[in-house]
């Protein structure tokens, strides 16, 4: 047992500006840009975005948008230093919108820098994101709204000089949902949410050996190396009533999360006490909520 008592400070002096101009009724610009004033030894950096809107035709949106971000990582038990991260960033968005029609697309990409610490045992010191997202939502007979989503995200990290698949790396990232929301009778939606397996680093177990002085079993580790999870999939029911009455509003509602007992697995390896072979843990299964509340 090690007893660690330990503070460690920093403090951010940031002025920053921004400016939104309307060029045209059509086109639209924003600039904005932060830097910090060094404290301490800071290392001196300038952060900025800039922003292009262009509606070419009633319902019609374009947005291109790039960055360049400054953030600093939080200190942990195993880690006791603010490490300066940066990030470079680049999307183009398109948006129709209508009364019941409402469509949505995005390519992005994304550079991330920095030494991040994940754990006592790994650095990730870069990762790159490129992704490109859809989704289409349409409104029936005013009450009945049907979706659906799909993002596709290659994600890459880089440890020590060798990479990595990261941990958003998703062929598929699919979210379709059905909602009837009527004021006069009731309020129910099924969601769905599938995606395949995430990506995780981790240093398997060869064998182990046994401690006298700690009275346990120690691993021997071999090299750095990629695990996929299982397939994430989970489906969802919410179903709420609201009422009127003349001193009062009641309102009824009820939750079931993950309907079919999926199991889906956390991003840890778990391993027995000798090291002799692993176990996975699992998001929540069914969970109800139920609920009343009643307002005078």
């Amino acid at each position: 047992t090690y007893n660690q008592d330990t503070i460690v400070s920093n403090y951010i002096l940031e002025p920053y500006f921004y400016v939104n101009w309307d060029i045209h009724k059509r086109v639209s610009m924003s600039i904005g840009a932060r830097t910090n004033i060094p404290i301490n030894k800071q290392k001196q950096y300038t952060s900025f975005q800039y922003s292009l809107k262009y509606v070419p035709a009633n319902n019609h949106t374009l947005i291109l948008s790039a960055g360049h971000y400054h953030n600093y990582t939080q200190p942990d038990y195993y880690n006791l230093k603010y490490r300066l991260l940066k990030s470079k960033q680049v999307s183009l968005d398109y948006i129709y919108e209508n009364r019941q029609t409402k469509i949505q697309s995005a390519l992005y990409y994304k550079q991330e820098s920095g030494e991040r610490d994940i754990d006592f045992y790994y650095t990730i010191n870069k990762t790159q994101t490129l992704g490109v997202e859809f989704s289409i939502s349409q409104t029936l007979w005013n009450y009945l709204t049907i979706s659906l989503s799909n993002s596709t995200i290659k994600q890459e990290a880089n440890v020590n000089g060798t990479k990595y698949k990261g941990g958003h790396n998703f062929l598929y990232f699919l979210k379709p949902s059905i909602t009837y929301s009527n004021p006069k009778l009731f309020s129910i939606g099924l969601m769905y949410i599938g995606r395949p397996g995430s990506y995780n680093l981790h240093y398997p177990v060869l064998s182990s050996r046994w401690n006298s002085e700690a009275k346990a079993y120690e691993p021997i580790y071999s090299q750095l190396e990629e695990f996929q999870n299982r397939a994430y999939n989970r489906l969802d029911l919410s179903m709420s009533k609201y009422m009127t009455f003349k001193t009062c509003t009641l309102t009824v509602y009820l939750s079931i999360n993950n309907i079919l007992n999926t199991k889906n697995e956390t991003n840890e390896l778990y391993y027995y006490s000798d090291y002799s072979s692993i176990y996975k843990k699992y998001h929540s299964l069914k969970t109800w909520y139920f609920g009343v509340v009643l307002t005078f």
